[in-house]
């Protein structure tokens, strides 16, 4: 430090405080620098704990509203309740649920052909009218059985997404598909025995006589078909892989008008898929109308077969026997910010 002295040689106070004053307001600045460094620092981490606060608070609200929304979707067919016939969707509040044909809710189930309504329309149907526009969203079901696929429909959250941000709420739920269009749906596991039981009302081979009666090993079934129908629908008649397998199961397929009595109308199940609109047409050639009987031999007790009528106007992937049936399935409602 540099000391001032006057013309006499003498210490000049003045020069010692301007030195200490200077020194002095040196220390004050580089304290008050790091007391501010410091309260910025408080100020920042407050703010992000804050921030977390909030955080958390969203992400508990999101969960409740997206567990309530499953809980919806699968136990309520929506407004109106049979939403998925119309063309116009502004005003829906789509529900999943399926009303069966006394217009009784099933719970947990969920609507395959309003699912299908949902993949060409969730923006305006999920997206709009139940979210508002605040949340983004999508929807799966994963069935149980792996012959079936899985239908993914919504928005896909994006590779840069926090997985944790994301709600997931997971239920089990029977999907119908395309049950809707089986006609007949018999299994050995439960139609044998009920066929024993109404065997005389069931079986038309059991009015003409002892030799050609069905017996134990025989599931047989009604059902009509009219003439008109086969101008809107194609019919098949579909077995399971099991059934296909088992070299001793047989249908046979008549009517009230022609009883087939002749082992050439016998037929072995040797494949999947049988396409009956060939018979059906020359059938009813000159009838409105026929009461027709099929009739199923085994002794598998795996075995499935369904009677489906498909509209000619609908688009099909697969005429695999699952798709026809109920299935259990995962049903998926992922939501996210």
């Amino acid at each position: 430090m540099r000391i001032k002295r006057n013309s006499k040689g003498i210490l000049d106070p003045r020069g010692l405080l301007d030195s200490r004053g200077i020194l002095f307001s040196s220390d004050y600045l580089l304290g008050f620098f790091l007391f501010i460094l410091a309260i910025g620092m408080i100020i920042n981490i407050t703010d992000s704990t804050n921030d977390r606060v909030l955080n958390a608070l969203e992400k508990e609200n999101l969960e409740k509203l997206t567990y309530e929304i499953a809980d919806y979707l699968i136990t309520d067919p929506g407004t109106p309740s049979d939403w998925e016939k119309f063309t116009f969707f502004n005003g829906v509040l789509p529900g999943l649920a399926i009303n069966n044909k006394n217009n009784e809710t099933l719970i947990n189930t969920v609507s395959y052909n309003k699912l299908k309504l949902l993949e060409e329309n969730y923006d305006l149907l999920i997206n709009k009218n139940l979210f508002n526009e605040k949340i983004k969203s999508s929807i799966a079901i994963y069935p149980f059985n792996s012959n079936v696929k899985a239908i993914e429909v919504g928005e896909i959250a994006s590779g840069s997404s926090d997985t944790s941000n994301i709600i997931v709420s997971n239920r089990t739920v029977k999907c119908d598909y395309l049950s809707n269009l089986a006609i007949l749906s018999v299994s050995s596991r439960y139609d044998t025995a009920k066929n024993i039981g109404d065997k005389g009302k069931l079986c038309n081979h059991n009015i003409i006589g002892k030799k050609e009666e069905h017996g134990e090993d025989w599931i047989c079934r009604e059902f009509k078909i009219k003439k008109t129908d086969l101008e809107d629908n194609n019919y098949y008649l579909l077995f399971n892989d099991e059934t296909i397998k088992d070299m001793n199961s047989y249908w046979v397929l008549d009517n009230t008008k022609k009883i087939a009595i002749d082992s050439n109308d016998i037929n072995p199940i040797s494949r999947g898929v049988v396409d009956l609109n060939s018979y059906f047409a020359k059938e009813l050639e000159e009838d409105s109308s026929l009461i027709f009987y099929l009739h199923l031999n085994t002794k598998n007790s795996g075995f499935e077969s369904v009677l489906v009528a498909i509209p000619k106007d609908m688009k099909i992937d697969s005429l695999n026997i699952d798709y026809f049936k109920v299935q259990d399935c995962y049903f998926v409602l992922k939501t996210w910010y």
